[in-house]
């Protein structure tokens, strides 16, 4: 299962459990949870995640805003908290976040990679989330760990990175190192209209004003 399966496969499953349909993508290793709009501590979890983590819903209450002391790596606590509370202020129930953290469960030794994909319901006050562990995706495992362990840079804009495509890290290669729409579409072999629509798609989700921008970007990520 590559990225772009995990991330499509969370958010169908946050689709199904938010219109309460229990049918989910084959061979989904992630769970759902709901965490407090305001103080992000975790309100329900169900039995797969616990089992996952080792304790009960009720045991997990408990330790209350402890929780994501115990189980979160210490840097991506502020990271993921400022991005749920930003996105609580926009109070757009047809948005969904993404973002990775790595977490540690009960009596694991390492800290592993997790995607997680978030709604928010205003009227329950709560964000509904599915997270998915990123184990089984090697090579990316290994990229986010070394991309959330360095610069600011990076880890700022490692939801932009996420969100962008394999097809549409190629174009932003390719762009960045100077070829043209149909140089582009010779190499990827796709037609020069559907290269311009990667490049427009690029620029609106990153919202860079030049190719400097995008360069930067590039090159920080590892893309060229």
């Amino acid at each position: 299962m590559n990225t772009d399966n995990v991330i499509e496969s969370s958010i169908t499953v946050l689709k199904n459990q938010i219109a309460k349909n229990n049918e989910e993508p084959e061979n989904f290793l992630g769970f759902y949870h709901e965490n407090h709009i305001e103080t992000i501590e975790l309100l329900y979890l169900e039995d797969r995640g616990c089992k996952i983590y080792g304790k009960t819903i009720e045991e997990i209450r408990k330790a209350g805003s402890k929780f994501l002391e115990e189980i979160m790596y210490p840097d991506d606590i502020p990271r993921c908290v400022n991005l749920l509370l930003d996105f609580a202020t926009k109070k757009n129930e047809t948005e969904i976040l993404t973002y990775n953290q790595r977490l540690k469960m009960l009596d694991e030794t390492e800290y592993i990679t997790y995607f997680t994909c978030a709604k928010i319901d205003i009227e329950k006050g709560v964000f509904q989330c599915v997270t998915t562990p990123m184990t089984n995706i090697d090579e990316f495992y290994s990229e986010v760990n070394t991309i959330l362990e360095s610069s600011e840079y990076l880890e700022t804009h490692l939801e932009l990175y996420t969100s962008f495509s394999k097809r549409e890290r190629e174009v932003i290669k390719w762009v960045c190192k100077g070829l043209n729409v149909y140089d582009i579409a010779n190499k990827l072999f796709l037609s020069h209209h559907t290269i311009v629509k990667h490049k427009k798609n690029i620029y609106k989700k990153s919202g860079f004003e030049n190719k400097i921008k995008l360069i930067e970007f590039a090159l920080n990520f590892n893309i060229i």
